[in-house]
């Protein structure tokens, strides 16, 4: 992060403020430091947003390689596909944090969210949280009553290797309830980073993006 208390202030303080829960503001460390740095970067910049180690590696998103090694900010919407990438627009270094416009688009896709990840039917409801979190989060599926057959609900990394299956099984014709505690299917716990939720039935697909801090 270039500018870590504007980012804090108005970015992650006013989005907790004006939509509690819909944003997630992540400052990545590409340089794979310790948690050591990263606390240092804490009590000199006085952010609270969550700080992702190991950013440059595949558990951390490779984002070293998709976004640059500094002074870049970048959008993602609730399907995960970029909306801004300021050095791809044409940000110069030193000038790359463009509050008005970070805080427009944002605005704009909370006020277009229908609630729903991808998935042709708008009824279904797929939510996780905590997210970020570091012990456990907590899967929610609401599933219509007309969703039938087999459905499987399963925590992937960012290069798609399924991590731990949650659920596999005959659809139940209500709201499913699930828990991760972070672990894989051997019971190790997974390092920090990006981890994509996954419910797949017949019917669909919905995903979801967790962030799991240490």
């Amino acid at each position: 992060m270039a500018d870590g208390p504007s980012v804090e202030s108005d970015l992650w303080q006013y989005y907790q403020t004006s939509a509690p829960g819909r944003v997630v503001v992540l400052g990545p460390d590409v340089y794979n430091g310790t948690p050591a740095a990263l606390a240092f970067f804490r009590s000199q910049t006085g952010a609270t947003f969550p700080l992702l180690l190991d950013a440059a590696t595949s558990t951390g998103g490779n984002l070293l390689t998709d976004y640059t090694d500094r002074d870049n900010y970048v959008i993602l919407d609730q399907n995960d596909i970029v909306r801004f990438n300021a050095r791809l627009q044409g940000y110069v270094w030193g000038s790359s944090l463009d509050v008005p416009r970070m805080r427009a688009l944002v605005d704009s896709l909370l006020a277009n969210a229908v609630g729903v990840e991808a998935g042709p039917d708008l009824r279904v409801r797929f939510d996780v949280a905590p997210s970020p979190f570091v012990s456990g989060t907590h899967l929610q599926l609401a599933l219509p009553g007309g969703t039938n057959g087999a459905l499987r609900v399963a925590i992937y990394d960012l290069s798609g290797r399924r991590v731990r299956t949650l659920f596999d099984g005959a659809a139940p014709v209500s709201t499913l309830r699930l828990d991760w505690d972070g672990r894989d299917a051997s019971g190790t716990a997974v390092p920090a980073g990006v981890y994509l939720a996954r419910a797949e039935s017949p019917t669909g697909a919905w995903t979801k993006r967790i962030v799991r801090l240490r």
